[in-house]
């Protein structure tokens, strides 16, 4: 473990930081781990009261430093001798560990909650080698003294599962969707055992999704909403079974089960005989392959909340007896049973499902659409409308990805043109979409962006002329203009609309020096408003851009295309979303169209402002 090297001067200041904890703590000299490359100080810490609870009052620890401190992660780790055996919450599964190393696997958690944002700006945690390990070495004496008397979770903190064994780590992940509602009808669900049916998604590495919960007797019980990407995979869907706890599976203190044997005696604790509960349900599967089990359980949002939510923790059970298995390691039917049922049972029972065996646990997640757009989703209504993008252009396919990354899921593209090779520069989509139509690779490519996304595309220009497709249109709550063109606009207000809809119509002047921004609500478009507002800043386009020759594509003089860099395209496409938002915040909606344009200060960019503000004349 050892070799020649020497400590840096930052641990030397380290050291010497935290001599003022002496009476908390004795040090040993620093060690060198050259395996890890890491820097390993053994240490025992004493906790300053005569009230000895959970832990001792005196414990050994080993703490693994990072060599390029005062960077990198600072870890504690229980040691193999007299350290602490338990695993406690805010702490990995605290297992033996590997055999040559003196210290279990069970790191402490004393990251402040926001050290994942990586700024030092945003974190309490001090950086300066004088600092940081003695704020380390106080944050673990703290953490002893909390586990130790049963406050490490504290009413009103984020709930937190136990770390189970492997799951992280593993090559499959178990995808559901569970939420508020759908924690309603499981509460009024008796059933505690069944079938659940998965979506194979990814092979390379393994995605299941859950498609739906069915009853013993193969009766649905919960059915997982999805989008169209999820919903249009063809094939037989796998088969698993799932059991239901009424609390979290743990051993005191926050240890989930490793073997068998400690999952038995968890559901034994709540009134639940696994063994029974996996008789019934195991014959459904018994077909020698291995299958995926779900361990369900109701969680809070917070400690001390009540419940909010279901939770499915996966695992992959061992493949069953099925008459391919000799008993016991043997070769022959024993005498006295028949290859049956009950038969095959008794060996899972007694071998597969064996007291000391242990459980592989996968990767589960909840993919309901909430907890998954937590870093940012647009507010209410708009997540929730049907909107419709006409034009699948530059501004159009990037204004239509950042609605449905932004919480918008149910979207119709329209345009009746092919991707061109010239469209690559400033377009979402790539030399595989080449000659496609663009609203449909479109929507393709939305679709995959959220297991919740239903995009669907029109493959013409406005208006539709096919019934199905006017009928999309009809359903379609919000009308987003893209085109930049006086004919679509024309159509938008003759169309026959059979209800109000909220009008947008987003364009973009030379070079996209300017964005224009229009909206109105009503059973038409208002052409004539629109055309009366926006016409003086076209002749100002016009104007300024000089009588410039437009950039060419291809040979010829008809093939003009619109001057426009996909930078300053994306960066107006983003205010138009803020547009958006602002316009569904109002109290009332009228005719108004907004200008935005780029500024630059001595050649340098000076940022996007608004300089044109206009609610326009209804009776114009």
């Amino acid at each position: 473990m050892n070799d020649e090297r020497m400590p840096s001067q930052e641990l030397f200041i380290a050291k010497r930081s935290i001599d003022d904890l002496k009476d908390a703590l004795l040090l040993s000299e620093w060690a060198w781990n050259a395996s890890t490359e890491e820097w390993l100080l053994h240490c025992e810490l004493s906790l300053d009261t005569k009230l000895e609870g959970a832990i001792p009052l005196s414990t050994k620890w080993y703490v693994v430093v990072d060599q390029n401190y005062p960077w990198g992660n600072i870890k504690f780790y229980p040691a193999k001798e007299g350290g602490i055996v338990q695993t406690f919450p805010h702490q990995s599964y605290n297992g033996i560990g590997k055999e040559k190393q003196s210290w279990r696997e069970g790191g402490l958690c004393l990251d402040t909650s926001i050290r994942a944002l990586g700024r030092q700006g945003y974190d309490s945690e001090p950086r300066e080698p004088h600092n940081r390990l003695r704020w380390h070495f106080k944050r673990a004496l703290e953490w002893i003294k909390a586990a130790s008397i049963g406050e490490l979770f504290l009413t009103g903190e984020p709930f937190e599962l136990p770390h189970f064994p492997g799951a992280v780590e593993s090559s499959s992940t178990i995808a559901f969707s569970e939420n508020a509602d759908s924690f309603e009808k499981w509460q009024d669900t008796a059933e505690t055992i069944g079938i659940v049916e998965f979506i194979p998604f990814h092979r390379e590495p393994e995605l299941f999704v859950v498609k739906r919960f069915l009853s013993v007797n193969e009766n649905e019980l919960s059915t997982c909403s999805w989008g169209r990407v999820l919903r249009d995979i063809k094939g037989k869907p796998l088969k698993g079974i799932w059991l239901r706890l009424e609390s979290t599976p743990v051993i005191p203190p926050w240890q989930a089960p490793l073997t068998w044997n400690e999952l038995r005696n968890i559901f034994h604790s709540q009134q639940s005989d696994f063994d029974e509960l996996l008789k019934r349900v195991s014959k459904l599967i018994r077909d020698e392959l291995r299958h995926i089990a779900l361990i369900g359980f109701p969680i809070p949002n917070r400690i001390g909340d009540a419940p909010s939510r279901m939770h499915w923790q996966a695992l992959k059970l061992p493949q069953l007896s099925g008459g391919h298995k000799p008993f016991n390691g043997g070769h022959k039917t024993p005498k006295g049973f028949r290859p049956t049922e009950r038969w095959y049972w008794e060996q899972d029972r007694i071998r597969t499902f064996g007291a000391t065996t242990p459980i592989e646990w996968l990767k589960s997640e909840n993919w309901d659409i909430e907890q998954i757009s937590t870093r940012g989703r647009l507010p209410e209504p708009l997540p929730s409308k049907a909107v419709l993008l006409i034009g699948s252009g530059a501004l159009g396919s990037a204004l239509s990805e950042f609605l449905v990354r932004a919480g918008v899921y149910n979207v119709t593209v329209m345009d009746g043109d092919k991707l061109a090779v010239g469209n690559l520069t400033r377009h979402n989509l790539g030399l595989d979409d080449l000659g496609m139509d663009k609203a449909l690779r479109q929507a393709n490519h939305l679709n995959l962006a959220s297991p919740h996304i239903s995009a669907q595309d029109i493959n013409a220009e406005f208006p539709p002329l096919l019934e199905r497709d006017r009928v999309k249109v009809q359903n379609c709550e919000v009308i987003i203009d893209c085109t930049g063109s006086d004919e679509a606009l024309y159509h938008l207000e003759t169309f026959p609309w059979r209800e109000p809809k909220l009008f947008f119509s987003f364009s973009v002047g030379f070079k996209s020096r300017r964005l224009y921004c229009f909206t109105a609500h009503g059973k038409a478009f208002p052409n004539s408003i629109f055309k009366n507002a926006i016409s003086p800043w076209l002749q100002r386009d016009i104007t300024e851009y000089g009588g410039q020759e437009l950039p060419r594509e291809g040979i010829g003089c008809w093939h003009p295309v619109f001057p426009a860099r996909i930078d300053d395209i994306w960066m107006m496409s983003t205010i138009a979303i803020k547009y958006i938002e602002s316009i569904l915040a109002a109290s009332t909606i009228k005719p108004d169209l907004t200008v935005f344009e780029q500024h630059y200060e001595g050649g340098f960019f000076d940022g996007v402002r608004r300089i044109n503000n206009q609610v326009c004349d209804e009776q114009h």
